[in-house]
């Protein structure tokens, strides 16, 4: 890893940070996990992109793709819970909470 696109880069100095160092800290922190190339793009600043993507002040939530994540999450580490918790920027309870929410078994 050796940085952020100029997408990246743009959105993480545009947003707010509402909840300051600790949320960019996390948001960067989860998309090193996720990108695959050397740059880190929009596509792994899930929380920006959101953002970037709907007008308005609030992300929208879905909850498809709140498990799509969770499903790829798991898959990304090997099933292991803490892991793919960390990757989606929540604890291991809440995590256990959806898989149960969403019927995801594995």
């Amino acid at each position: 890893m050796i940085g952020f696109d100029d997408a990246a880069s743009k959105a993480l100095l545009e947003y707010h940070w509402p909840g300051n160092l600790r949320q960019m800290k996390n948001a960067v922190r989860r998309a090193t996990l996720l990108a695959q190339d050397q740059l880190i793009t929009l596509k792994e600043l899930t929380e920006l992109q959101q953002i970037t993507h709907s007008h308005v002040g609030l992300p929208l939530r879905n909850e498809e793709t709140e498990k799509h994540q969770i499903i790829e999450a798991l898959r990304q580490t090997g099933n292991n819970k803490s892991r793919a918790a960390q990757l989606l920027g929540i604890d291991r309870k809440t995590l256990y909470n959806k898989l149960k929410l969403y019927n995801i078994e594995n």
